[in-house]
């Protein structure tokens, strides 16, 4: 594909319009990069906990911490949605969800004490064991909550409650600490992409410049998350 072809298919991507209520599907997005970890996670620790393997465990670790962080981005756009729609919000929902936040909270801090616990005994099954525990039992609040978000925050709800420049705005803001977070740290942006099912990957890399997606991400960047191929939910797209 050539220059003029790449800066075509970039300006049209940048410049077509919003659809009012799409702010939705990202949420979406974060949560599906989630799912898919979570499972690879499960599957590989599940693994080493039975000591089938017994590997370096360094990138399996940083696999995730990084789904940690995730899990962290996809808190604070839950927050900002709520601080979008401030009164908007049904009180029924904000106490079911917040009932839900607060036990995924929980399920978080030992979760992160588990990695931290598996980071200093790499090489004790047990370690793995009480990690595959606490990211099971993530799991299984993290899919809970998920549903519960998804059946207050539609895409009619945005558009009934949000005025769409209200919603660029707000998607303006999240990209943008998106593409910070992804500049300073590429493996990032590599563990979105290959978390996500095609149709989905597809969705999201239309936001990201053609460049990047293309060719900084699969090749100048690669060495940054290689040692992390295997543990991605759809590794055979990297």
């Amino acid at each position: 594909m050539d220059a003029a072809r790449r800066e075509t298919e970039d300006a049209a991507e940048q410049g077509s319009p919003m659809k009012h209520g799409a702010s939705v599907e990202g949420l979406r997005l974060l949560q599906r990069v989630v799912e898919g970890a979570l499972g690879s996670a499960i599957l590989h620790a599940q693994s080493y906990s039975c000591g089938e393997v017994r590997d370096d465990r360094r990138a399996f670790h940083a696999f995730v911490g990084i789904m940690v962080d995730h899990i962290d981005a996809q808190y604070e756009t839950e927050s900002r949605f709520r601080e979008l729609l401030s009164e908007a919000w049904p009180q029924a929902s904000a106490t079911r969800l917040g009932r839900s936040r607060g036990k995924l909270d929980a399920a978080r801090a030992i979760l992160q004490r588990s990695l931290e616990d598996s980071r200093n005994r790499a090489s004790d099954p047990t370690s793995a064991a009480r990690l595959e525990k606490a990211l099971r039992d993530f799991q299984g609040l993290w899919s809970k909550h998920a549903a519960a978000v998804e059946e207050t925050l539609t895409e009619a709800f945005v558009q009934e409650h949000v005025a769409l420049e209200d919603e660029e705005a707000f998607v303006a803001e999240l990209e943008a600490k998106a593409e910070a977070r992804g500049a300073q740290e590429p493996d990032q942006l590599a563990f979105f992409l290959y978390n996500l099912r095609d149709e989905d990957r597809r969705a999201f890399a239309s936001s990201v410049p053609w460049m990047v997606r293309n060719v900084m991400v699969p090749f100048v960047w690669r060495e940054k998350w290689r040692s992390m191929e295997r543990y991605f939910a759809h590794s055979n797209a990297a």
